[in-house]
């Protein structure tokens, strides 16, 4: 089934909806991604120790999934720590509403934190996608995502790199978290 806009060129538009359908497909699938992997082998050469370290009898430029971690020994598996979840600065911080969703994170494998983000940041995080898009510098990818606006602007990389969000963060994950990845949405995430 298609999505139509509009009438204004319905062949070329149902074509492309075709189109579009097929690249989300080879995106999807693992087997791009072995593809893509396996001519990147310089970008992913750090990972062929981690594979031997973990048990994974794998090559780097296979894909993996939680059902690879399986047989894991527990001291790989992350602990939960409600106690020091509740003892970090951003915790604290926090309204009743957000430490309660916070402390359903074990529970659920999510947490909202209503306001993180004040309206103030959410402009300025919003003016700057707007200079990124018109500089050239970030496109729209896969539809309607702009992907790593960190690499691009000091003003959201210092936002999601908040030390008492790091702090919860390296706490949640048992371990040292890491601002890898940003992906903003003009209308909401797929």
């Amino acid at each position: 089934m298609y999505d139509y806009i509009g009438l204004v060129n319905g062949n070329t538009y149902f074509h492309c909806c075709k189109l579009l359908k097929m690249f989300s497909f080879l995106r999807d699938s693992k087997l791009s991604y072995a593809v893509f992997n396996f001519f990147h082998k310089k970008k992913l050469a750090h990972n062929i120790p981690l594979f031997k370290k973990y048990g994974i009898k794998k090559k780097y430029f296979s894909p993996i999934s939680s059902s690879d971690f399986k047989e894991l020994e527990t001291q790989y598996i992350r602990q939960e720590n409600p106690e020091g979840l509740a003892n970090t600065t951003f915790y604290q911080h926090q309204t009743h509403e957000n430490q309660y969703g916070l402390s359903q994170y074990y529970k659920n494998g999510y947490s909202i934190v209503r306001g993180f983000i004040t309206s103030e940041q959410a402009d300025t995080i919003n003016a700057e996608i707007d200079r990124l898009q018109a500089s050239g510098e970030l496109q729209f990818r896969y539809g309607n995502k702009l992907m790593f606006a960190i690499h691009k602007s000091e003003t959201i990389k210092s936002i999601g790199l908040d030390k008492e969000l790091m702090q919860l963060l390296d706490v949640l994950v048992d371990g040292k978290s890491k601002l890898f990845q940003s992906i903003n949405f003009i209308n909401g995430s797929q």
